[in-house]
């Protein structure tokens, strides 16, 4: 029997993929890749994520506002996402931290991936989290001393133990 795979993490929706996609998938399931969980990463991508969705049945949408584009964010984002989530069978990613040098944004990561850890448990969707040097000088960010908040339901602690892990500080 052929082994049987699942992406659970890529970015589809590029540019760079929307010439030879077909091409891609095709190779991916001779490979044995059933399905692939596709990314969004930003508010301009989200339509095109959905819509590869309805397009390829192996694609599995996820919907998100990641924290490279978290300063980007428009007035109403959240808004707009749990609307999409709300009428779509998506999960929401990818979102988290990234506290490299370059990303310098940190309160407002950490506001964005608040929000969506929230709207997560509200809506009862799973989560693709995006995490690097999130413990700098070993100092846990203000965004896990939030966990408490989550309701202690199954979505709840599953988050809960997720986030209990570490990350390097080299990424």
């Amino acid at each position: 029997m052929a082994p049987i795979f699942f992406d659970t993490h890529c970015h589809l929706q590029g540019p760079r993929f929307s010439a030879e996609l077909g091409s891609v998938l095709d190779r991916a399931h001779r490979q044995g890749v059933t399905h692939m969980v596709c990314c969004g990463t930003r508010e301009d991508d989200w339509g095109r994520v959905l819509e590869l969705s309805r397009r390829h049945t192996a694609i599995l949408p996820m919907l998100g506002l990641h924290p490279w584009y978290a300063h980007k964010a428009q007035p109403g984002w959240l808004e707009r996402l749990e609307s999409l989530l709300q009428n779509a069978p998506a999960g929401l990613g990818e979102c988290g931290l990234d506290f490299a040098p370059e990303n310098p944004d940190r309160p407002v990561q950490e506001a964005v991936f608040r929000s969506q850890l929230h709207l997560a448990v509200k809506l009862n969707r799973p989560l693709s989290i995006h995490c690097r040097q999130l413990l700098v000088n070993y100092k846990v960010p203000t965004s896990f001393k939030f966990l408490s908040e989550i309701p202690k339901n199954s979505v709840g602690k599953a988050l809960r133990r997720k986030l209990r892990g570490h990350s390097s500080p080299k990424g």
